[in-house]
């Protein structure tokens, strides 16, 4: 689960982050759920009173009010059916797809006497809480009226201390993860500054069966010995004084071959093949590979 966790930390790290970003940076939608709401209100108005042969009247202004929605002033009796078909012709004309609340209110009390919740333009879908829905089949009340229309309040992008938490975890999770994969899969390595030397005296021993000389440039392993090659013996001695350490190929490069300017290449495996046979029967002794950084003479 852990290296699971770590595997996918940064994607999640990524996904939290512009998440966090949008809904901070979001823009906020206006006042009564769309720009044109307004105009969409006085084209309601101006269409049901030249339905009912009024060419004259003076659409009044749409009030904002502080709850968002907005208000017609009509003030005469209104039907319902006909309103709620002129909205949806309109709505979709200003290309308003918001869900919206139709409403009629009574000129002298401000009751909201007939009213419906209206999912976009596909028409009546649930009435509010205590309204009556008014319908085809239903008698509806001649009362002097107004309209009004509101729409949902818009999502409140994140503010606070939340969205730079949010933020924050985000980056954590983007960073956290590889770093402590990196930190879990590289040994130790050793530099040429932080490799402790370990004087090399005369037949010096290594594991259970063998010993080494950098002045002979001999290396025993049980009964049997080998001579070795100044290179040999150059790089046998340097992993010698640096045993069970990680040394990279670049550190062992400049010990063995750095002050003459040589460039080995892939010359340093040659070397490390030709002592693994010479060593193949120490006991306790074996030149290991740390692949993608070098070498380690592992003493036990």
């Amino acid at each position: 689960m852990r290296n699971w966790l770590l595997r996918w930390s940064p994607a999640l790290g990524l996904v939290l982050v512009l998440v966090t970003l949008t809904s901070t940076l979001a823009p906020t939608a206006p006042v009564g759920g769309h720009p044109q709401g307004s105009l969409a209100l006085r084209q309601i108005g101006h269409d049901y009173l030249s339905g009912l042969g009024d060419h004259s009247s003076t659409i009044p202004a749409v009030v904002h009010r502080p709850d968002g929605s907005l208000f017609l002033q009509l003030e005469r009796h209104l039907d319902y059916d006909t309103i709620s078909a002129i909205t949806a012709k309109v709505f979709a004309h200003f290309n308003i797809t918001d869900s919206y609340t139709l409403s009629l209110e009574d000129c002298e009390t401000g009751e909201v006497f007939l009213g419906g919740f209206w999912k976009g333009t596909k028409g009546l879908e649930l009435s509010a809480t205590g309204l009556e829905i008014a319908c085809a089949e239903r008698d509806q009340p001649i009362r002097c009226a107004s309209l009004s229309i509101s729409f949902p309040p818009p999502a409140a992008p994140l503010s606070g201390p939340l969205p730079w938490l949010l933020l924050g975890l985000g980056c954590l999770l983007m960073i956290a993860g590889p770093t402590w994969q990196r930190l879990q899969a590289e040994p130790t390595t050793t530099t040429p500054e932080a490799a402790e030397v370990m004087p090399v005296s005369d037949h010096q021993k290594l594991g259970n069966n063998c010993s080494f000389s950098l002045a002979d440039q001999s290396l025993e392993v049980g009964d049997v010995s080998h001579e070795l090659t100044y290179r040999e013996a150059k790089l046998f001695s340097f992993l010698a004084t640096n045993t069970n350490q990680v040394l990279d190929r670049e550190t062992i490069h400049d010990a063995v071959w750095g002050e003459e300017g040589i460039m080995v290449g892939r010359s340093l495996d040659v070397f490390i093949s030709r002592l693994r046979k010479k060593i193949s029967g120490a006991k306790g002794l074996e030149i290991q590979t740390v692949h993608g950084i070098g070498y380690r003479l592992r003493t036990t």
